[in-house]
C-alpha cells in the first residue's frame, strides 16, 4: 500500500517538472556569475535526480 495517496506517475511528473525548473535556475545562475548562490539549487537537482531514479526503480520492481 502507498505511504502517500497520489498515483506513481503523478509523482513522477511532478519531480521531472521541478527538476527541469531548478536546472534552469542553477544554468541560470552560472550564467548571471553567482557561483556562491549555485549550491543549493545544485544540490536539490541531485535530490531531485535521486527522488525519480529511485520511484522508478520501486515502480518496475
Amino acid at each position: 500500500m502507498n505511504s502517500y495517496p497520489f498515483s506513481k506517475r503523478l509523482m513522477i511528473i511532478t519531480y521531472s517538472t521541478s527538476l527541469v525548473v531548478m536546472m534552469g535556475y542553477a544554468l541560470w545562475l552560472y550564467k548571471m556569475g553567482s557561483y556562491q548562490s549555485l549550491w543549493v539549487p545544485a544540490f536539490v537537482t541531485l535530490v531531485l535526480l535521486a527522488r525519480i531514479s529511485h520511484e522508478g526503480i520501486k515502480r518496475s520492481g
